[in-house]
Formats: C-alpha cells, structure tokens, sequence
C-alpha cells in the first residue's frame, strides 16, 4: 500500500531533503509539501494524504493549535510531527493535541525515518510496534 504524503516545513532545504529522502521507498509518494500553516490547510483542501508529516514551528499558524485544527477537520489523517524540541513537555502537548507520532530532528539513524514513516500509518499504533532503542513516541 502506498503511503500518500504531505511535508509541512518552512525550511527549504529540509523539506527538499525529507521529499529526496522518503520518496526513494517505493511504498512512500511525497504528494505536496507546506511552507506554513495557512498554506497547510489550503493544500490539505485540495491534496489526498495518509499521512502528514509536519515541523511543530512555522510562521503563522503553527504547534498545538495547528495540529488541533488539522485533526479535528482530518480525523484520520495521520499527523507526524517533525521538531527541534524533544522535551517531554513539548512531546506531549504535540500529542494531547492530537498528534499521530513525534520525531527530534536530531534523530541519527538514518533507517528510523522510513521506519517512523510506515510504523506510524498504521491506524492501530501501540508502542510495542516501535523500535525499543527509536527516539519516537507514539500516541498510546
């Protein structure tokens, strides 16, 4: 099953790299990318994602009530949150409101990121299919 993705990062360089990176796995198709919040919502209007892989702080409309509006327009929209923060209270704030999965930027190994990608499509994420040694926290 191919995993339809949308990018939200107003970082170009990083986006270029998420899309070059995760769109070499034959089951990922990048299918848009967001350089803001509000260009997020707009996007989401007119492009057909799984999943949505989003930096937790953008210009504009960004974190936790980003994600809220997401998530209660697109409830089964998959929302992996992508950030420089990995202090417990900002993980968990991300998830309360409504994220799918986080990751810290800073995540080193490089088969993680395809791993996060596909553990976090499945509708049933519990933390016994997450990697032990992963820096992922799943919603439970």
């Amino acid at each position: 099953m191919t995993i339809h993705l949308l990018i939200a990062d107003d970082h170009v360089l990083v986006c270029a790299a998420l899309i070059e990176y995760l769109g070499m796995s034959p089951d990922i198709e990048v299918v848009g990318e967001a350089a803001n919040g509000n260009e997020l919502l707009e996007k989401l209007h007119t492009i057909f994602a799984d999943m949505l892989l989003l930096d937790l702080i953008m210009p504009g409309l960004c974190g936790t009530e980003l994600i809220s509006r997401v998530r209660s327009s697109y409830p089964s929209l998959r929302i992996l949150v992508l950030s420089m923060h990995n202090e417990t209270r900002v993980v968990l704030r991300a998830l309360r409101a409504g994220a799918s999965a986080t990751s810290a930027r800073t995540a080193r190994h490089r088969p993680g990121w395809r791993l996060f990608v596909k553990s976090a499509q499945q509708a049933n994420t519990s933390a016994r299919q997450w990697p032990s040694r992963s820096r992922f926290y799943p919603v439970q």
